[in-house]
């Protein structure tokens, strides 16, 4: 079965763009915090959409079978390796998946994506441990009918957690605005979604102003990079959560 979902995994996961950017040079815990929150919804989801193709075939017969399919896949598919002291990756799961590897960060990532794919609600959760005042893991919480289950891929037991210290949970929650016509049913394909350009011309620009666009003067490459900023930049304004200061004190 392992390697029937490998190869599955390697036809239906989208290929990623290969764009590297940094983010911040001089950064903190919360600057860490705030980019996994970003790339989880950046996009219109995008990083739900890299796997979409894939997830149905961890589906089970129940949810909590669902939910150990994910974590079992997760855990022994993809290698995990820490971060260098001078870096700290944050991947899509197309990414992570061309790659192989991965620390908890995109390891979680994946696992909201996966999750988003069966409409499960979900919290990222951040912890720290042995008396630490920092958040040093992150892992995923599902909300469930049946109460919360832990995916965590790095730790060796499914809906189990180490002990922590401190934690804070960020609920991936969005609060809608339904309103117009009643809508005309479409046919959806992989080829309907909207590209970078159009997704950031149709997002909300009210709160914070931009400098204008001139996509002319961009190779698609740094455009993909340029829209990336402005969308992390709006989502930090207009996701609250984020702009706080995290105290380890919760």
């Amino acid at each position: 079965m392992g390697s029937s979902l490998t190869s599955l995994a390697n036809s239906l996961i989208l290929s990623p763009d290969g764009v590297s950017e940094v983010i911040k040079v001089d950064f903190d815990t919360k600057d860490i915090i705030n980019l996994i929150i970003a790339v989880d919804g950046i996009n219109d989801h995008q990083a739900a959409r890299e796997v979409a193709h894939f997830a149905p075939h961890l589906k089970s017969r129940s949810d909590r079978d669902t939910l150990y399919n994910i974590w079992n896949f997760v855990r022994f598919h993809i290698k995990y390796v820490a971060d260098g002291i001078r870096y700290e990756d944050v991947k899509t799961p197309a990414q992570t998946w061309a790659s192989g590897f991965a620390d908890c960060k995109s390891m979680s990532i994946f696992v909201g994506a996966l999750l988003r794919n069966f409409d499960f609600g979900y919290s990222y959760r951040f912890a720290g441990y042995d008396d630490s005042d920092e958040f040093n893991h992150v892992y995923v919480i599902t909300h469930t009918r049946m109460g919360n289950i832990i995916i965590d891929p790095v730790f060796d037991k499914f809906n189990r957690e180490e002990k922590y210290t401190i934690f804070k949970d960020y609920k991936m929650r969005e609060l809608r605005y339904i309103h117009g016509l009643p809508q005309v049913a479409a046919v959806i394909t992989q080829k309907a979604a909207p590209s970078r350009i159009e997704a950031f011309r149709d997002g909300p620009k009210k709160a914070i102003v931009l400098p204008p666009l001139d996509e002319s003067k961009f190779t698609q490459s740094a455009l993909a990079l340029e829209l990336a900023k402005r969308q992390i930049n709006i989502l930090s304004w207009y996701i609250t959560e984020i702009q706080e200061v995290i105290s380890p004190k919760h």
